[in-house]
């Protein structure tokens, strides 16, 4: 992006945050990590409801084992566990106000439909946002808190980021890497501008 514009947009955004409605609506939500560990449907009819996770050759054998993971069910457990409905809600509000101060940058953006989903130990990517299809899938296994000891052997430094308080600040740091672009080059000035951008855009996308 521009930076002229990208400036711009920040200081137009700064100002009409100010006067932020309170009541933002929360997002759709499919509890696909439920579907999966929490019922006796067959791949087809999950499949009914959630295609866009299934591939055509995923069939029940495959969810046989899926749901015979033992550390899975027991990550889903300590899902179920710290996220009851009040809980889900909070998350879904959450994401809804980042998409609310996002659509001030963008406002042909839609609000996206949160999806819940385990993320079978995949740290690299705790949420996944799809524009083009709508989508925002927040792996719920990977913000259990530092403390959890389904964790164990995993870095502090990546462990501290893993807890339910982060999932906003996760989710707009995303956005923000995605407004902003690629980075210019490999000089030192090139990741101090582009980072500084990332961090600034995210941090009003968080503000309250």
């Amino acid at each position: 992006m521009n930076e002229k514009i990208l400036m711009g947009l920040c200081l137009f955004f700064t100002i009409v945050s100010c006067a932020e409605r309170d009541d933002v609506e929360l997002l759709d939500i499919v509890r696909v990590d439920s579907l999966i560990y929490d019922s006796n449907d067959n791949v087809e009819d999950i499949k009914n409801v959630v295609p866009l996770f299934f591939t055509d050759d995923y069939n029940d054998s495959m969810l046989y084992v899926q749901r015979a993971d033992t550390l899975m069910y027991e990550a889903y457990n300590a899902v179920k566990e710290l996220y009851d409905n009040k809980a889900i809600d909070d998350i879904r509000r959450e994401c809804a106000s980042v998409f609310y101060r996002y659509r001030n940058f963008f406002p042909k953006v839609s609000y996206p439909t949160l999806y819940t989903y385990m993320s079978h130990w995949d740290f690299t990517v705790p949420l996944l946002y799809v524009e083009s299809e709508n989508v925002l899938v927040v792996y719920l296994d990977l913000f259990l808190g530092a403390e959890s000891k389904l964790y164990s052997g995993i870095y502090d430094y990546i462990r501290h980021r893993m807890d339910r308080k982060n999932i906003a600040g996760t989710l707009s740091y995303h956005l923000a890497q995605m407004a902003v672009g690629d980075r210019k080059g490999y000089r030192l000035i090139d990741y101090v501008v582009h980072y500084g951008k990332v961090l600034y855009l995210k941090s009003l996308l968080i503000s309250t």
